[in-house]
C-alpha cells in the first residue's frame, strides 16, 4: 500500500474514532437526569438551602387579644412528628403568660399552625414544642463535633424578612463559658434563634442562640437537644407546670456558679438569691440573644 494512502487510513480511522467517543458521550450525558447535572453545578451553599431549607419553620408568639406579633424566632423539625426545636427565650412569653400569649408556626403560604409546649431547658436555652403535622422532613443531628474550620450554615428569619441562609466557621466550644456554647464566626441576626446550623451535609450541629455583633455568634451543643428530647414526655403539659420545671432547673444549677473560693470562704450565701431573683423577674439573656 502507498504511504500516503496508509497515512490517510490511518488519519480518518482515528477522526472516526473520536467522532464515536464524542456521540457516546452526547448520549450519555442526554441520559442523566437534568436535575442532577444543574445541582452538581451549583454553589454550596445555594444546594444546602435547596436541600434542607423545607425543615426550618417561622416561630411567632402572637398576643391572644390584640393579635399583635410580640416575637419572632425560628425552629427546626427533629422527627417526622411534628417536633420542632427552637430557643426557650423565644416561646419563654408564653411559657410565663399563657393566658395571654399563644405560639404558631407560620408555613410558607402563610398558613399560620398552632404549637404546644412539650419541654424546656432554661439553662441551656433550648425549648422542644409540637405542631400537629405528620412524616415532615425533618434534621438529623450530627454524630461527632466537627474539626475547626469547617464550613457551617445557619438558617433562620432574621427580622421577620424571610428565611435567609449564612455561611459561617465552627471555631470550637467556648473555652471559658459557664455552660457549653459553640462559637460560630458568622453573623446571626435577631430572629434567626432557633434556627439550626449545619454540615454540608444537612446534619445538626448547633442551635443558633446568641451574637455579640461583629460575626460572633454562638450555637447551643446538639447534646443539650439531645438531652431535652430524650428527657420530653409523651404528650402536652400544663404550661403552668413549666414554671416548677423551669425553678428546678435553676436551682439545680446555681451551685456552678459559685466558686471554690466563695465556698471555702464562705460567702456563698451571698450569691444563693441571684437565681430566684432573677427567676421571678423573668430575665434570662447573658449576651444579645437572637
Amino acid at each position: 500500500m502507498d504511504s500516503n494512502v496508509g497515512s490517510e487510513w490511518a488519519s480518518w480511522k482515528m477522526a472516526e474514532q473520536i467522532v464515536y467517543v464524542a456521540a457516546f458521550s452526547l448520549i450519555a450525558l442526554w441520559l442523566l437526569p437534568v436535575p442532577s447535572i444543574a445541582q452538581e453545578m451549583l454553589p454550596e451553599t445555594e444546594k444546602v438551602f435547596g436541600k434542607y431549607s423545607d425543615r426550618v419553620v417561622k416561630v411567632q408568639v402572637v398576643e391572644k387579644d390584640s393579635g399583635a406579633k410580640a416575637v419572632i424566632g425560628s425552629g427546626f423539625f427533629v422527627n417526622p412528628y411534628g417536633h420542632i426545636i427552637t430557643n426557650y427565650h423565644v416561646i419563654s412569653k408564653l411559657v410565663l403568660h399563657p393566658e395571654r400569649y399563644r405560639a404558631e408556626r407560620v408555613e410558607t403560604a402563610g398558613t399560620v399552625r398552632a404549637l404546644s409546649v412539650i419541654a424546656v431547658d432554661v439553662i441551656n436555652d433550648l425549648a422542644l414544642v409540637k405542631a400537629e403535622v405528620e412524616d415532615v422532613p425533618f434534621f438529623s443531628i450530627a454524630a461527632r463535633e466537627p474539626q475547626q474550620g469547617t464550613r457551617l450554615y445557619s438558617m433562620g428569619f432574621p427580622r421577620d424578612i424571610g428565611l435567609s441562609i449564612v455561611e459561617g466557621t465552627y471555631n470550637g466550644l467556648m473555652k471559658h463559658a459557664l455552660y457549653k456554647k459553640i462559637h460560630f464566626t458568622a453573623p446571626i441576626n435577631p430572629g434567626m434563634s432557633g434556627g439550626p446550623a449545619i454540615n454540608a451535609s444537612g446534619e445538626v450541629v448547633g442551635v443558633n442562640v446568641s451574637s455579640r455583633g461583629q460575626g460572633i455568634s454562638f450555637l447551643v451543643p446538639t447534646e443539650a437537644v439531645e438531652r431535652l428530647m430524650k428527657s420530653a414526655g409523651p404528650g402536652k403539659k400544663d404550661p403552668q407546670s413549666f414554671l416548677e420545671d423551669i425553678r428546678c432547673q435553676i436551682l439545680a444549677h446555681q451551685e456552678v456558679f459559685f466558686t471554690d473560693d466563695l465556698l471555702r470562704s464562705g460567702q456563698s450565701g451571698r450569691f444563693r438569691g441571684f437565681w430566684s431573683d432573677l427567676f421571678t423577674a423573668a430575665i434570662w439573656p447573658p449576651v444579645r440573644n437572637v
